[in-house]
């Protein structure tokens, strides 16, 4: 969408292997530090301890300074994949910076985990975030071993980066065609059409709600179609349909058998 301000960050939550041993030694450093946690720190610790690291608490901030990171408590294998998606960012050149406190409070994560970074929008930085969801599948029931990527974008985070880069959402290509019809057999045929237009690169649409042919017109007028088809029984036994050029008004009736030749040439 034309976003440049951005900054890639990533880091890695290792795999459960490597996470247990580590959740072990940040466990012990933060029942030592108990009494310097905020309430939502100490149930944290208990639960998902590596959630404590993404505490928003300045006290907590400061009395963690020396908490350890998993980035520091990675297994051979995990350290040989972190090393492995920075040489590829590398070689694309993409720009990134390592983060050791980006982490995930799912167990379906491993590996890796990014956040895409704003430096636009003041506090509310992150625009997408996400990760490898190796675990995933195989605790839905599904096969072991199936890898998995995914993320989330916020919409209003983006949409105001995009609004303080002065950057327009460009809007949609406005379609080309609306086929309007009357009866049930025209309904049936206008699929067929409909299905040639767009195998033509020809941007159409149909009615799809059974609307009477004023709403149909309507809703064609509304999607700033530029042509409007009109068909029933009788264009049909006459293997015509009716062409409504929807800036001028002019009508004109053309063979149902040309009409993707016809509609080109229009274009």
């Amino acid at each position: 969408v034309g976003l440049n301000n951005l900054e890639t960050c990533i880091n890695s939550v290792g795999c459960p292997t490597c996470r247990e041993k580590y959740n072990n030694i940040l466990k012990e450093y933060l029942d030592a530090k108990s009494d310097v946690l905020c309430e939502t720190c100490n149930e944290r610790k208990e639960k998902n301890p590596m959630r404590v690291i993404d505490c928003k608490n300045p006290v907590c901030k400061e009395n963690l300074a020396d908490i350890p990171y998993m980035i520091d408590h990675l297994c051979d294998d995990c350290k040989d994949h972190f090393t492995k998606v920075q040489e590829y960012l590398t070689e694309m050149g993409i720009n990134f910076k390592v983060d050791k406190t980006i982490v995930r409070g799912l167990d379906y994560y491993k590996k890796t985990a990014f956040e895409i970074i704003s430096n636009d929008i003041g506090a509310q930085s992150t625009v997408c975030g996400g990760g490898r969801y190796d675990g995933l599948v195989e605790q839905l029931g599904g096969p072991k071993g199936v890898s998995g990527i995914g993320f989330a974008l916020g919409v209003e985070r983006l949409l105001l980066t995009l609004e303080n880069n002065n950057i327009e959402i460009p809007n949609p290509k406005a379609t080309d065609i609306f086929i309007a019809t009357i009866g049930e057999n025209a309904q049936t045929k206008s699929f067929k059409i409909l299905k040639d237009l767009r195998e033509n690169h020809i941007s159409a649409d149909k009615d799809h709600l059974d609307r009477s042919l004023k709403a149909q017109f309507k809703y064609s007028d509304k999607l700033n179609a530029k042509y409007t088809i009109v068909i029933g029984d009788d264009e049909l036994a006459n293997d015509e349909v009716k062409l409504k050029d929807m800036s001028t008004s002019e009508q004109t009736t053309i063979k149902l058998s040309e009409i993707v030749k016809e509609l080109k040439n229009r274009l």
